[in-house]
């Protein structure tokens, strides 16, 4: 049996990189590991929960483009990605638009395997988006600009809001396993490596 092979799929990613997050090698471990971006899928006795860590094989065309993460990879081939999370830091205000209610929520995506922050808007009397009241602030947000969208709004135009979160969020690291230029096929990695 082949340790990996050079098709973009989870048969041919290499069956050791388990044991890179303390995990049996095996191919129950090998298929979870692939393409995995969900934060602490790999928890172990408390280590790896703030992380996501998955096996990506990456086309030298992937690595090439760099409006994706193409640009952090050392070399095509078969990589470990590790992405870090961090807390809500901070949620600012843009004031502005006209109609919104009290009664209006918004919520704050921390990313697959994290919590949401939620809050409510808090306006003026004409119904301008003018501040905020945090419900929830969230765990493990992936992005150190998570996405905030008003999920109930009544008003229209002009109110919004931004985030940022501190810790590792927004950081992402790859180490090559297997260096190789040969990678076939396309999984489902756009998001994370565009051709």
């Amino acid at each position: 049996m082949a340790l990996w092979g050079k098709t973009d799929s989870a048969g041919d990613s290499t069956i050791y990189a388990a044991a890179q997050v303390n995990r049996i090698a095996n191919t129950t471990n090998r298929t979870t590991l692939f393409n995995n971006v969900t934060t602490g899928a790999f928890q172990n006795n408390g280590v790896n929960m703030n992380i996501a860590v998955g096996q990506f094989g990456v086309s030298a065309d992937e690595a090439a483009n760099t409006t994706g993460e193409g640009k952090d990879v050392a070399h095509a081939g078969w990589n470990l990605r590790t992405q870090g999370t961090g807390p809500l830091t901070a949620i600012t205000a843009i004031p502005g638009g006209r109609l919104y209610a009290n009664s209006d929520t918004f919520t704050v995506a921390a990313g697959t395997g994290g919590t949401n922050a939620t809050g409510n808007v808090v306006t003026n009397a004409t119904g301008n988006l003018v501040s905020f009241s945090v419900t929830s602030w969230g765990a493990n947000f992936q992005s150190a600009t998570p996405t905030v969208t008003i999920t109930t709004a009544t008003g229209t135009g002009g109110g919004s809001y931004t985030a940022i979160a501190g810790g590792r969020a927004g950081r992402t690291q790859y180490e090559t396993l297997v260096a190789m230029g040969s990678i076939t096929g396309d999984a489902s990695d756009d998001t994370q490596l565009p051709e």
